[in-house]
C-alpha cells in the first residue's frame, strides 16, 4: 500500500483497492506506478499519464515514460526528450538550473545530481 492504496493486476490491467480491498480504481491500465504526493502514472493506449486517488485523469495521457512524483516534480519523457514536470505539467529540462524550492543540484565529481530536501538522488549526469 502506499499513501491507503495497493496496486493490483487482473487480467493483465492495473487498478487500485483500499485497504478494506474494494477496488476503487478499475483495472484499465496498462502499467502503473504506486502514488506518490497523491498521484500515480498510468499507461493508457502505450502513453503514460497521472490520476489522482479517486480515479480522475488530472494529467493526460501524452507522455512515452513517466515516473512517480518525488520533491515535488517526476521524470517523464516526450517525443524522445527527458525531463521533469511538476503537477501543472510546468516543464524542467534535467539541464536546467532553475528548479522549484524544493530541488537542488549539487556538483560530486563532475557529476550534477538533483535532489529534494531529503537528499534523495532524483537524477544524475555529466556537467
Amino acid at each position: 500500500f502506499s499513501e491507503g492504496l495497493a496496486q493490483v493486476v487482473l487480467n493483465n490491467k492495473h487498478g487500485f483497492i483500499d485497504t478494506t480491498g474494494k477496488e476503487v480504481i478499475p483495472c484499465k491500465y496498462e502499467n502503473a506506478t504506486s502514488f506518490s504526493e497523491g498521484l500515480a502514472a498510468v499507461a493508457l493506449n502505450g502513453k503514460w499519464g497521472y490520476i489522482d486517488k479517486t480515479g480522475n485523469e488530472v494529467i493526460s495521457c501524452k507522455y512515452e515514460w513517466a515516473d512517480f512524483f518525488l520533491g515535488g516534480l517526476a521524470r517523464v519523457r516526450i517525443n524522445g526528450s527527458w525531463g521533469y514536470i511538476d503537477k501543472h505539467e510546468k516543464w524542467y529540462d534535467k539541464r536546467q538550473s532553475v528548479l522549484p524550492e524544493s530541488i537542488n543540484t549539487i556538483t560530486i565529481s563532475d557529476i550534477r545530481y538533483m535532489v529534494n530536501e531529503c537528499i534523495n538522488r532524483l537524477n544524475y549526469g555529466k556537467i
